[in-house]
């Protein structure tokens, strides 16, 4: 899949997942629970491992772009839920015409119809999150953008989840831990901006700002 649009729906709406057949939801929620599953016991096996060795060990669960596009590595579906399927794709494509009009307010109405129809679909809260942002709305907007990314099809699918697996192992593990999304986070928030603009270069790698923000955080603990 070519990879030109970094951000945006307009992609992820020309190739849904359904061109390619027809999306299971369920044989997705259950290799994404394996995945994660896997990623806790091989990243507990690796700290104990270490600290049994005596390894300082620092954890820093991985930022996102909260903007990234649904498509940008996988196709994406519009509706997994079949009886509603018909409906859910006409209020997505209503929604995304009224926000591109400046309709923002019947965008989100449409927007919402849709979610309570089909939860799933990351389209659907990725379209949330434009339609909010262009409401000035960035705070939820950031969330519907975290929701459509966590529940993205694919490799870069799922990263609160991954998130919450390193945080959770570094208080099993009495790890130290560097909670870079939420510095990174604070970072933005601080300057009156959001989705990590200034700190993250493409899909997932740091700018030169954001790994400075990072060094900033790892300085102290290394001058114990």
């Amino acid at each position: 899949m070519p990879r030109y649009q970094l951000e945006g729906i307009d992609y992820a709406l020309a190739l849904p997942a359904e061109r390619y057949g027809s999306p299971a939801v369920t044989a997705w929620r259950d290799a994404r629970s394996m995945f994660v599953d896997a990623f806790r016991r091989n990243l507990t096996e690796m700290v104990t491992t270490a600290q049994g060795r005596g390894v300082r060990v620092v954890l820093m669960p991985a930022p996102i772009n909260y903007r990234l596009s649904p498509a940008w590595s996988h196709p994406q579906p519009e509706s997994y839920n079949q009886p509603s399927s018909a409906t859910v794709r006409e209020l997505l494509r209503r929604a995304v015409n009224q926000g591109a009009t400046g309709s923002n307010v019947e965008a989100l109405a449409s927007i919402d119809q849709a979610l309570s129809l089909d939860s799933d679909p990351p389209m659907l809260h990725y379209v949330r999150g434009e339609v909010l942002r262009a409401m000035g709305r960035h705070t939820e907007a950031e969330a519907a953008y975290a929701t459509a990314r966590e529940r993205m099809v694919g490799h870069l699918g799922s990263p609160l989840s991954f998130q919450a697996v390193v945080r959770e192992v570094a208080g099993a593990t009495s790890a130290e831990l560097v909670d870079v999304p939420r510095l990174f986070d604070e970072y933005e928030h601080r300057i009156n901006s959001f989705y990590n603009e200034h700190l993250i270069a493409d899909d997932c790698h740091p700018t030169p700002l954001g790994h400075r923000v990072i060094a900033d955080a790892l300085t102290p603990l290394f001058r114990k």
